[in-house]
């Protein structure tokens, strides 16, 4: 499977931050047992190794009557494998029983980092909740935007200082997808509610 680096709370990286993706997989599970492996390949590429001849057969006559391109394929003496486009994944995963978290099978999502259980007082979110009442449906992501501006502007110096990103300080707290709470355990909450109060205001100006 794919590990995660305890010092970092992130994927195994390179010295040029890239993640490191041999010898990870995704395990694939049916029946109580694990069937097959699928694993990176390299770019685009992904492979499948199938245990036993028969689970094989079956994945390959699958995949040709969807029509979907398989190639090198090999049959040992009890295993099967061959290779595939990675955009075809979620058609081996589901066929296969890929065990993964939630309905994301892509090995490194954020998805699948550990999160942090820190929750924000109820009184603090229904502040929040009452400022951003006002944006339209249509309109949510000018919200994730100013998050990340708020972001830039308060803490990507302090962290640059400690020869770190955001990105990296947020996997290292268990906060990849928990922006809010990484900003309010870090007690800047008051100033991002007032940073978004003044943003939304100037943007509904804009607008008259």
């Amino acid at each position: 499977m794919v590990p995660i680096d305890k010092r970092t709370n992130d994927f195994p990286r390179d010295s040029k931050g890239k993640i490191e993706t041999e010898d990870y997989y995704i395990p694939c599970r049916k029946y109580g047992k694990e069937i097959a492996q699928i694993y990176h390949h390299g770019r685009n590429k992904l492979g499948v190794l199938i245990y036993g001849i028969s689970t094989g057969r079956k994945c390959i006559y699958s995949a040709e009557d969807n029509n979907i391109n398989i190639f090198d394929i090999f049959e040992g003496d009890e295993e099967i494998s061959f290779k595939f486009k990675s955009d075809d994944i979620d058609f081996f995963a589901k066929q296969l029983g890929a065990m993964v978290q939630g309905k994301d099978i892509r090995p490194f999502s954020i998805k699948n980092l550990p999160q942090s259980d820190y929750t924000i007082p109820t009184d603090d979110f229904l502040e929040y909740r009452n400022i951003i009442s006002g944006i339209p449906q249509g309109n949510k992501l000018i919200l994730s935007k100013l998050t990340d501006d708020f972001l830039d502007k308060k803490v990507k110096k302090s962290l640059r200082k400690r020869g770190r990103t955001i990105e990296q300080d947020l996997r290292l707290n268990k906060m990849s997808r928990m922006k809010k709470e990484y900003i309010h355990m870090n007690n800047l909450w008051d100033e991002y509610l007032i940073f978004l109060r003044h943003k939304l205001k100037e943007g509904e100006n804009k607008n008259d």
